[in-house]
This record gives structure tokens, C-alpha cells and sequence, in this order.
């Protein structure tokens, strides 16, 4: 894939005169930028053996439950509160599905973005299209500000990679993260989480 993503980057620069200009990288990472946070996400995700299908929808329902809330108009704060907590609500329900139902985590987390979305899409969302009110100065500033001369998305995506890098780090120091041989591979975290959920016969196998 890196070696791929060089490859575009070199063709491109060859034959577009003005890809290589620097307002136009910058403007391409910005654009992207967001793409990175989610990629930060679904790496933490994988790292701990899983998988998330509903990572997008969580994003767009949240996010345009928190612009239709400024539209009525709710305060700003309350309105991102009221985001941030459909996505906890959507990530538990899914953990909870994955932890203790035992559903598969591909069909936990597509079923429940495409029940998420389905109930937005009908019961909250007035058309396909949620437009940020002009008044809302500090998400506008958010998305479209610098800090010291480098796109605020960009810094974002920098510092979320980088926290993301410490806590795999410190992850792999603690005893309950680790693997071993003799666990098959798997977390012993997970050994340790069996104990919340009344025990099934795949534990059984397990502990055996």
C-alpha cells in the first residue's frame, strides 16, 4: 500500500503541473485529514482483534444530530454533547453485542450502524443534507482555522496518531495485554473479561 500511495504521488507529480505546489499538498491533507482520524480509530480497533463497520455511521449520525440541534438552535456545547453521546451510546451497544451476546463483531457492528442510520435517516433528519448554521463561529473555526500556520484537522490527526502511538506502548507493558504461546494468540484480557458474562461453552473450550 505505501509503496502504492509513492507510486500515485510520483505519477501525479509528473504529469499535473501544479500537484506538486504547496497550497495544493496542504489542501490535500487538509481534505484527508479526517480520513486519518478515522484511521487512528479502526487501528486501535484492530490492534485489539477486532473490527468496526459502523465507524462511519456513528460519525455522520452524530455529527448531523449535532448541526440539526444548532438549527433549532441549541447551544453549541450542548449540541456537540448531545453528538458525542449518541456516538458512546453506539459504540457500547455495539461492545456490548461483541463482549457478551458473543455476536460476531463484523455483523454487531454493520447491523447496528445500519439500525443507527436507518432510525436517524426516518425519524430525525429532515433531508440527505445537515448544514452547519453560519452563526456557529467555533465549529466553523474548528474545521477551517490554522494553528501556527498548519490547518487545525491536520494538528488533529497529529495529535490523535500520537496519543494512539503512546497508548499501543504502554498496552504492550502491562501484563494484561499480552499474549502468549500458550493462549493461542489471544489477549488474556479477554480471560480476565470472561468472568463478567455468564460462562458459555466457547469459555469452556477456552479455559481448556
Amino acid at each position: 500500500m505505501l509503496l502504492m500511495v509513492v507510486a500515485l504521488f510520483a505519477i501525479f507529480g509528473l504529469t499535473l503541473g501544479a500537484f506538486l505546489n504547496v497550497d495544493n499538498l496542504m489542501s490535500l491533507v487538509w481534505s484527508v485529514s479526517s480520513l486519518g482520524i478515522f484511521g487512528v480509530a479502526m487501528t486501535v480497533v484492530v490492534i485489539a482483534r477486532g473490527m468496526t463497520l459502523s465507524l462511519i455511521a456513528s460519525m455522520g449520525v452524530a455529527t448531523a444530530v449535532a448541526i440539526q440541534l444548532m438549527c433549532i438552535p441549541v447551544s453549541t456545547p450542548v449540541a456537540l454533547m448531545v453528538g458525542l453521546g449518541i456516538v458512546l451510546i453506539i459504540g457500547l451497544f455495539s461492545g456490548f453485542l461483541i463482549a457478551f451476546v458473543e455476536i460476531p463483531a463484523l455483523f454487531a457492528t454493520m447491523a447496528s450502524g445500519l439500525l443507527v442510520y436507518g432510525l436517524a435517516r426516518n425519524t430525525v433528519f429532515d433531508g440527505s443534507i445537515a448544514e452547519l448554521p453560519g452563526n456557529c463561529q467555533f465549529v466553523l473555526s474548528v474545521g477551517q482555522s490554522t494553528l501556527f500556520g498548519t490547518p487545525v484537522p491536520i494538528v488533529v490527526f497529529a495529535r490523535s496518531r500520537f496519543w494512539c502511538s503512546r497508548c499501543c506502548h504502554a498496552s504492550r507493558q502491562t501484563s494484561g495485554l499480552t499474549t502468549s504461546a500458550g493462549d493461542g494468540g489471544k489477549p488474556s484480557l479477554r480471560r480476565r473479561a470472561a468472568g463478567l458474562r455468564p460462562a458459555t461453552g466457547r469459555d469452556a473450550l477456552d479455559h481448556r
